[in-house]
């Protein structure tokens, strides 16, 4: 369960459609997965449309960026949802006091077993995407980037098992040492998970939720792939990654130096992904449904003692 705000049909249809000129209120659907905010799929007289009520985690402050965001993909024909501007001409509407949107509905589903021409089409689509993102420079902080991940740590690191705890101090230790390079940059999906991916007739047909979109380097979305997509029995599978990557430079060129900092990206995000469920684990409501932290450590461990560039070359 992730829906956080209940709604009723009165709500929507009288304190919220009021606002648009989308038809009237047939009937709604709550979408229980995902777990940052609340998702509604709702039925109109003219159309279906997913209603989303913003709450903690995404940074309010972002929500209009965020919307032109997808404005701008589907302006350059990238799919993905596109915003409802309400009468107002406005992205965001107030309902019980939440801020809210209401996005086109993408047909489609996620997909999870993953195989070589999903990760071939996902790098294709990553580096599409990526050529559009590089000419937006919207001014959106990231909240997890490299420089803050030992900071944010400290809220769970006392509660982690001894044996996870040490392994993840060293490597937050090393990542301290970081200095920023001149790594290619743009904004970024930055949760580009299985379940933000939408394929339809087992092909890609576009991304959704951007809310933790921001402007940070390019093999920040690159190193999250590998890691959502290309491992399989907590290794990666090596002609998953290699036709991720194929797919990839179909459309831009991987520079040098970003191999030379895959590596370490991939150690961050799985560090990233790590932090957040152990964050959910001890502090989400007690019925959202939790995912296991140990999947990204088992992650982190392979990627610590496992050079990407090897497993490229082989």
């Amino acid at each position: 369960m992730a829906v956080y705000t209940k709604l009723s049909f009165d709500d929507i249809s009288s304190h919220l459609l009021e606002h648009y000129n989308i038809g009237e209120l047939l009937n709604f659907q709550e979408i229980n997965e995902g777990v940052e905010n609340s998702n509604f799929l709702i039925f109109t007289s003219k159309d279906k449309f997913i209603l989303t009520i913003f709450e903690e985690r995404v940074n309010k402050k972002y929500l209009n960026d965020f919307m032109k965001i997808k404005y701008e993909l589907n302006q350059h024909n990238f799919t993905c949802p596109i915003p409802i501007k309400n009468n107002n001409n406005n992205y965001i509407t107030k309902i019980l006091y939440k801020d809210s949107a209401i996005v086109s509905f993408l047909e489609g589903k996620s997909i999870q077993n993953v195989d070589e021409k999903h990760c071939y089409q996902l790098g294709e689509s990553l580096s599409r995407f990526h050529n559009i993102t590089m000419d937006l420079k919207y001014d959106i902080d990231n909240s997890f980037n490299i420089h803050n991940i030992g900071e944010l740590y400290n809220n769970v690191l006392d509660k982690i098992d001894h044996e996870y705890r040490l392994n993840i101090t060293n490597e937050l230790e090393r990542l301290k040492s970081y200095k920023d390079v001149d790594l290619p940059k743009g904004m970024i999906h930055a949760d580009l998970f299985k379940d933000n991916v939408f394929f339809l007739n087992n092909n890609i047909h576009g991304f959704i939720d951007f809310y933790f979109s921001c402007y940070d380097v390019l093999l920040y979305d690159i190193a999250i792939c590998i890691v959502e997509w290309c491992f399989e029995d907590k290794a990666i599978n090596s002609n998953n990654l290699k036709q991720f990557l194929k797919g990839y430079n179909s459309n831009r060129t991987i520079d040098s130096i970003e191999y030379e900092y895959m590596n370490l990206y991939c150690n961050f995000v799985c560090l990233r992904f790590l932090y957040t469920r152990y964050h959910d684990w001890f502090y989400k409501d007690e019925n959202v449904i939790k995912k296991d932290p140990k999947e990204y450590y088992n992650k982190f461990l392979y990627c610590k003692n496992n050079n990407i560039l090897d497993i490229i070359n082989s």
